[in-house]
């Protein structure tokens, strides 16, 4: 079991030099902090390391990242959002994303 308002501030404290060279502010919005998953911590930490890296690298100075978390205890189902002010991805480029070596931007 993995509590993930902790995992986010790892994630964001692990990311935090990049980000603070690059003149970008991470936040972590409140998560409830017994939000929890059943999951495997190192694979969800990877996931989510490489998610607010790619919104770092993206993100000119003076912009944010932002991570956050939804829940919906009656579906079971606990969502994490990696947001950004960064370029985006063109919409027609969305259905790409999951390919491997797949870059865009």
């Amino acid at each position: 079991v993995v509590n993930v308002a902790k995992l986010l501030r790892h994630a964001c404290h692990m990311m935090e030099a990049t980000a603070q060279d690059k003149r970008v502010a991470l936040v972590v919005q409140d998560p409830k902090s017994h939000d929890t998953v059943k999951a495997d911590r190192r694979a969800l930490l990877q996931i989510v390391l490489n998610l607010v890296s790619n919104a770092v690298k993206f993100t000119p100075s003076g912009g944010h990242v932002t991570l956050s978390v939804d829940t919906d205890p009656a579906q079971r189902q606990l969502a994490i959002h990696v947001t950004d002010t960064g370029i985006g991805i063109p919409a027609d480029k969305l259905m790409s994303v999951g390919e491997p070596f797949a870059q865009f931007g």
